[in-house]
C-alpha cells in the first residue's frame, strides 16, 4: 500500500492543513507500520528516504520522531511532497 501526501498544500487545503492531516495519518496508522517513506520534489522525484521507524522502542516515540522530522522540513526545501510505503 502506498499514500502521497503534499507537505505544502494546494488549491484544497492550506500549508497547515496539510501538515496536520499528514501527522493524523501517523497517529492513525502508526509510523513503526511503514516499510519505507520517501520524500518527493514537484517532479515526484526522490529527494530522501528514511527506513528506520523501528529502532524506537515504543510507537509513540516512533511517531513523535517522524513528526518532528515532518515540521523541520522547510516551505523553501525541495521537499513537496511524502509518501509513505507498507509492503
Amino acid at each position: 500500500m502506498q499514500w502521497l501526501f503534499s507537505l505544502n498544500g494546494d488549491f484544497t487545503q492550506t500549508k497547515k492543513q496539510a501538515r496536520k492531516r499528514v501527522n493524523g495519518f501517523i497517529d492513525i496508522i502508526g509510523s513503526q507500520s511503514f516499510t519505507i517513506i520517501y520524500f518527493r520534489d514537484n517532479d515526484l522525484k526522490i529527494i530522501d528516504s528514511y527506513n528506520n521507524m523501528v529502532c524506537y522502542s515504543t510507537p509513540e516515540k516512533a511517531n513523535k520522531a517522524l513528526k518532528e522530522l515532518i515540521v523541520g522540513i522547510s516551505e523553501t526545501s525541495n521537499i513537496k511532497y511524502i509518501e509513505f510505503l507498507r509492503k
